[in-house]
């Protein structure tokens, strides 16, 4: 009889509470989540000893964007979510002091973008663009279902199942072909949802925090598509999962 155990090491990530930081995405000061992330000894994937920090990271509230956090930048970690104004006195008081050249470029780009060098604007704009990839690598670094893709599967199981045991009562002679038929139906419309969700998820969580950043430097097609297509040729995804018309047009509604 042999008995087969799964262990080694794994990174595990703990929520250490909120801050007060700049997003380069957001343009200003922002509500960051704090996290801690550490390799753990595990048995089956349940950790059992945590060692060490490796490194610690920083979500943005409102963009989602994920950046390294320096600990010994913050006075405290707040524990609950308070507002920025509260929350950047408790936990980053110099915040203002310490950004203060950058804050002063993104006073010249608000009103009046063309104040800003090309260099920098090019710079500003390919940053954005360069953050927000982090958010759709990690996204699509392993495969997952979205909502609709859910309940387009699970609507196809109920739908068969319950129609089979109708047809079955009503019409036992035409069982199997109603239940092939809604079977094959359903899963044409499952793969058409999955094979959709890339497109939703780059609608709903990329394009209105990456417009938003872009919207003060009015950024030309010329330079989305020349970002995208250097981007692309990296291999990052966003260069190709990314519609340059979906960022414009959502520059031009705000």
């Amino acid at each position: 009889m042999f008995f087969f155990i799964l262990w080694g090491k794994k990174a595990i990530r703990r929520r250490m509470g909120y801050v007060a930081d700049f997003c380069p995405v957001c343009r200003g000061p922002r509500r960051f989540q704090l996290s801690r992330v550490a390799m753990a000894s595990h048995v089956f994937y349940i950790p059992l000893r945590e060692e060490m920090a490796i490194a610690h990271h920083r979500i943005c509230n409102d963009c989602g964007v994920q950046l390294k956090a320096n600990l010994d930048a913050y006075e405290s970690i707040s524990k609950r979510r308070a507002d920025i104004e509260a929350l950047r006195k408790q936990t980053y008081p110099r915040l203002l002091d310490i950004c203060a050249e950058r804050f002063r470029i993104e006073n010249k780009a608000a009103p009046v973008p063309d104040t800003l060098t090309a260099e920098e604007r090019v710079a500003l704009i390919k940053q954005s663009i360069m953050l927000m990839s982090q958010v759709v690598e990690q996204r699509f670094s392993s495969t997952r279902l979205d909502k609709e893709t859910w309940l387009a599967l699970l609507g196809t199981v109920i739908v068969v199942f319950l129609t089979r045991q109708v047809t079955e009562s009503i019409a036992p002679d035409l069982v199997r072909p109603v239940f092939m038929t809604l079977l094959v139906g359903g899963a044409m419309v499952t793969l058409w949802t999955f094979a959709t969700a890339s497109r939703r998820f780059i609608t709903r969580k990329v394009v209105p925090p990456l417009s938003n950043s872009l919207k003060p430097l009015q950024p030309t097609p010329s330079e989305i598509n020349a970002i995208l297509s250097e981007l692309k040729s990296m291999r990052y995804k966003i260069g190709s999962k990314l519609r340059s018309e979906d960022l414009l047009n959502a520059i031009r509604a705000l």
